[in-house]
């Protein structure tokens, strides 16, 4: 039997930091999945920044995707001809039409619905004496300091999952009165980041008392006519407050005595206007969310103590300090310790950024899935807008582990996401390739238009979208076996398929995807991003094709399973660069440039798998595209670190491709560059507030642990010689798969799994073939072993070897 020195148990729950966080990008954030807490300043003045999931300020255009279909046919000739600075003189025309000098048109940004200003005029703090601790399992945010004169005094944020209240507290050893100020926060906006209309100058904000309800309402002051959006106006409540005074229109001011050695508290509500609370579409589902303490312990993962392994460690060998109780130091030690090389302060961050970013997700995602910036905003001009950035950072990086790591459940925010917008997705597909069914934008909040576009980010011919949503979704009925969804996504399978017959163009008995584009990369010595044949959407399609077969067969109905056989087979074969890498583009006249960010082109191999990308030779050029793309990340130019999101993708399909090193070497990257002190992800090493890494990490870790497919998984496909021993909960794979427990040491490994209640009805056969992964043999000597896999837990024993 197997005895790990790691268990679950001993995973980190909690955190402390010691940093000021005195800005919106440094702070706590908290939050319900609908109702967002950025808290940060210091004693003199802590501010709250209040957010919802529903509100993005309506200021920028809502229109529809420009009509290509009279430019498209000289488009597509030009291309198929190498030409593609014509294309883009088309596009560049078009541009012009669809807005005034071509200018870009930005979703609408995620902005704050108020902000709560506590000050206190006779703060005196002690320097030095300032800790704010966070709870991973409640989501509850301590901030406490000592007052030279008044004693120690805590600031709480308490967040009632699934709901729109945030509780909040404040509490003193001795009498103290606060000052609260509950604004819009406009006033503090800075320079535009987006490329949007400046949204602080479109706000209008109306102050209200109610009793000791203290209200704000803050919408968009419209400087057009044009129809109201139905998720316009945010107010916000601040309660009980019975002394605040209104000042000026927008905003109010009260003031909070806290008696000594008690507390005040305050509760803040915050409600968007028509923000719908179900989904006709997908509330007949059988997912209610659980309870967050629930979904927090689903899965945990630790390592177990590192152990001497005798080796020397002279000149540039990197230090393990081995029994520095790591859990109990504050985050500012344990970053720059794991920053400097030493190896059990790396192992303890990588338990802790697994455990902190499951807590983003989850306090993030509502009935709505995580934006770019989770469910928390502390400006008026977002970075990208804060929107919904589907061609990676939902679906790479903000919804990633869902699945993987024992929520499923929260997968449904993306589908709610999508459902809503289905009408203007079918007027993208026919304005922009004259085509039916539904293709989705890269970018979107308030609306779904394909309008965000430009000749050097020509996003609307990226036909990826719907596939990959589509795959999403299939993943979670795969998990779950909840039959209920099957309607929904037969419809959207149905309609993302018949977008794809009829957009691609045939030209030479060959299905082409022309103009086509690789997100956001473009071909090597090329003007613009169009191209001929993106491999990423090949394999998107051909993903889907399958994916819908199987939804149709399930639903019986199999009237279209030839049709779309027949399209797969239709579509370019994949091909290699010289340097022996999956080639981006299909179509040769368009050559690779590995110097970047995205790599969409390796779609299939971080899902299940696909024949045509299945060959060894694939396989290699996989591994050889992944060590490109991180060669450059690792290389000197300052924006070849950008995009934690793309760091994600590299890790998971090392992972599943079964090289521990170079899936280690992306933790490791990840875990080290992109968490700050408040153990919140960035976008880039150190800058922009983002929730894609939280989404992106752990779906490295588990994959590196478990990978799974239709009949099949792999128990520790990757498992890196740096962690000898450890242990992880709560694993999702396909076909119901669920690995409650997962240990290992030097010598052997113990699985227990079964099949997820209530979904053995969904399929077919009860057998799973279990794979042992590289350098591990099943007890008897196999590599795989075929079991049959129950409600009921079962235990199996690897071994090395």
């Amino acid at each position: 039997m197997v005895t790990p020195s790691a268990r679950p148990d001993e995973a980190p729950g909690a955190f402390t930091s010691v940093s000021a966080g005195e800005d919106w990008e440094h702070g706590l954030p908290v939050g319900t999945g609908r109702v967002g807490a950025l808290i940060h300043g210091d004693p003199r003045e802590h501010r709250v920044d209040l957010t919802h999931e529903w509100f993005f300020l309506p200021v920028n255009p809502h229109m529809p995707a420009p009509d290509l279909r009279a430019r498209l046919p000289a488009m597509r000739q030009a291309l198929l001809e190498g030409d593609a600075d014509s294309a883009g003189d088309l596009l560049a025309e078009a541009a012009e039409e669809h807005s005034p000098g071509g200018a870009l048109i930005w979703t609408d940004p995620f902005v704050p619905a108020a902000r709560l200003v506590i000050t206190d005029p006779e703060a005196d703090p002690v320097p030095g004496s300032r800790r704010r601790d966070v709870d991973l399992r409640t989501g509850v945010v301590e901030i406490s300091w000592q007052d030279a004169r008044r004693g120690r005094q805590t600031l709480r944020a308490e967040p009632r999952h699934g709901d729109e209240t945030i509780h909040l507290s404040l509490s003193s050893e001795a009498p103290a009165e606060f000052v609260l100020r509950l604004s819009s926060g406009a006033d503090d906006a800075g320079a535009d980041d987006a490329g949007t209309v400046d949204p602080a100058s479109r706000v209008r904000a109306t102050a209200a008392l109610d009793g000791e309800h203290a209200r704000l309402r803050v919408g968009a002051r419209r400087a057009e006519a044009r129809p109201a959006d139905q998720h316009e106006t945010a107010e916000t409540t601040v309660s009980p407050l019975p002394a605040a005074e209104l000042h000026g229109e927008g905003s109010l001011v009260a003031r909070l005595p806290v008696p000594a050695g008690s507390a005040a508290r305050l509760q803040l509500c915050v409600t968007v206007d028509g923000a719908p609370a179900h989904d006709p579409l997908l509330d007949g589902t059988t997912l209610p969310s659980p309870p967050r303490e629930e979904l927090a312990a689903r899965s945990v993962f630790h390592l177990g103590k590192r152990q001497d392994t005798g080796e020397p460690q002279g000149a540039g060998k990197r230090q393990d300090t081995g029994e520095r109780p790591w859990s109990a130091q504050p985050t500012e030690e344990l970053l720059a310790a794991a920053r400097t090389g030493d190896l059990a302060a790396e192992d303890a961050l990588v338990e802790l950024v697994y455990a902190a970013s499951r807590h983003t997700v989850i306090s993030s995602t509502g009935m709505l899935p995580p934006n770019l910036t989770g469910l928390w905003q502390g400006t008026w001009t977002p970075a990208w807008s804060g929107d919904y950035t589907l061609n990676g950072n939902v679906t790479l990086g903000a919804t990633a582990s869902m699945i993987s790591t024992g929520m499923p459940e929260l997968r449904l925010s993306l589908l709610r996401l999508v459902s809503r917008h289905l009408p203007a997705f079918r007027e993208n597909a026919r304005r922009i390739f004259g085509a039916e069914g539904v293709l989705l934008p890269a970018r979107l909040s308030t609306h779904g238009h394909a309008s965000h576009f430009s000749v050097g980010f020509p996003h609307l011919f990226w036909l990826g979208g719907g596939p990959w949503v589509l795959r999403q979704g299939w993943d979670l009925f795969s998990a779950t076996g909840d039959t209920a969804l099957l309607p929904w996504l037969w419809s959207f399978a149905q309609e993302v398929m018949r977008c794809c017959e009829t957009a691609v163009h045939h030209h030479d008995g060959v299905a082409h995807l022309v103009p086509s584009y690789s997100p956001e990369n473009t071909p090597r010595g090329a003007a613009n991003p169009l191209a001929v044949d993106a491999t990423s959407d090949i394999a998107a399609i051909r993903d889907a094709a399958v994916v819908a077969t199987r939804i149709g067969r399930l639903m019986g109905d199999e009237s279209h399973a030839a049709d779309w056989a027949g399209l797969r087979e239709s579509l370019p074969a994949p091909r290699l660069t010289s340097e022996g890498a999956l080639a981006e583009w299909a179509h040769p006249g368009f050559p690779d440039e590995p110097h970047h960010r995205h790599t969409s082109h390796l779609y299939p191999f971080g899902t299940e798998g696909d024949e045509a990308f299945a060959t060894e030779e694939m396989r290699a050029a996989a591994l050889t595209t992944v060590r490109q793309r991180l060669a450059y990340r690792e290389s000197d130019p300052p924006e070849s670190m950008e995009m934690a999101f793309g760091l994600c993708e590299l890790g998971v399909v090392a992972a599943r491709l079964g090289d521990a090193d170079l899936a280690l070497r992306v933790v490791h990257t990840l875990a080290g560059n992109y968490w700050r002190p408040s153990m919140m992800s960035t976008h880039d090493p150190g800058s922009i507030l983002n929730a894609d890494a939280s989404g992106g990490f752990p779906a490295v870790v588990s994959a590196m642990l478990l990978t799974s497919g239709p009949g099949q998984a792999v128990l520790l496909p990757a498992l890196p010689e740096r962690w000898p021993t450890g242990a992880v909960t709560g694993l999702c794979g396909a076909e119901g798969l669920a690995l409650e427990e997962l240990a290992w040491d030097a010598d052997r490994a113990r699985a227990t799994l079964r099949r997820r209640p209530g979904s053995q009805a969904a399929w077919p056969s009860p057998w799973l073939n279990i794979v042992a992964g590289r350098g591990w043999r099943h007890a008897d000597g196999a590599s795989s072993r075929t079991v049959e896999l129950t409600e009921a837990p079962m235990t199996l024993e690897l071994r090395r070897g």
